[in-house]
């Protein structure tokens, strides 16, 4: 896909956690600015998303997300015609709603939004991608699984006079089954690509793909994603669009907050100065 599209080396989240930076992707905002920040925070009606910029200039839009900090009534659904929660059921849940959402609207301007936590604690890919990179490991602990409160817990205990670590098999096992949940996942991005193939729209759609944060496995003494370092808030960006250079890597600096005035003016629309 990044042969065919145009990658950005160094992109970066505007905050290293995902409630803020999903709210900036969809508006363009800075944190300080759209101060959807803590579980408390909804976005303000006033504060124009993506999708109702797309949806103001006749595109249909979708969204197809997964529960979480992505739930309604954190506001991030404003301009969505159609904002499908699964809850945690991830892509096994999500992959036939999205194919049969493209195949409905495969002959209108679209806008289409899909999130998932596939590729997040609690680490556990569904075979045979558990086996995919875990078999190359030493084995865990015994009972040792990378569940979200196991991590949770060490990382909480960085900041008591007792700090906890993971051993350094555990580790390593933790990033195996990290790496089997992002093979897991580019599986269903390559399926998700023939979709658009076998729709004949391959051609005329742009496919930005992103990611809100990056994960710790022990740099800085850390777990999960809480902290200011490249490990969590450089991320993936890579966009295909008609009329990009095939293969051009970026290497300056770019950020989450650049995606949506991207997106608007590749589809031809007015990108609003607040952006």
């Amino acid at each position: 896909f990044a042969r065919r599209a145009v990658q950005f080396d160094w992109a970066f989240s505007q905050a290293p956690n995902t409630l803020p930076s999903q709210t900036s992707i969809l508006t363009s905002l800075h944190p300080s600015t759209h101060l959807v920040l803590h579980d408390s925070d909804r976005l303000a009606p006033d504060r124009e998303t993506l999708a109702e910029r797309f949806a103001a200039a006749g595109f249909s839009t979708g969204g197809v997300v997964d529960g979480g900090y992505l739930k309604p009534h954190f506001g991030l659904d404003q301009g969505f015609e159609t904002y499908f929660d699964l809850n945690g059921g991830g892509i096994a849940e999500g992959e036939k709603r999205i194919a049969a959402w493209l195949e409905a609207h495969r002959t209108e301007k679209f806008f289409l939004f899909l999130h998932t936590y596939d590729v997040h604690s609690p680490y556990a890919p569904p075979a045979p991608y558990r086996e995919r990179f875990a078999g190359l490991v030493a084995p865990p602990s015994a009972g040792f699984e990378p569940t979200s409160e196991a991590l949770e817990k060490i990382r909480v205990s960085q900041y008591t006079p007792t700090p906890l670590r993971l051993p350094s098999s555990d580790l390593a096992y933790s990033v195996a089954l990290y790496d089997g949940e992002i093979a897991y996942v580019d599986a269903w991005f390559g399926r998700l690509m023939a979709d658009l193939e076998r729709l004949g729209i391959t051609e005329s759609t742009v496919v930005a793909v992103v990611s809100d944060h990056g994960e710790e496995f022990g740099e800085h003494g850390s777990l999960l994603h809480e902290k200011l370092y490249t490990t969590v808030t450089r991320v993936p960006m890579i966009l295909r669009a008609p009329g990009v250079v095939p293969g051009l890597r970026v290497e300056g600096a770019v950020a989450l907050v650049d995606l949506a005035p991207t997106l608007l003016e590749r589809a031809g629309l007015v990108v609003p100065e607040v952006m």
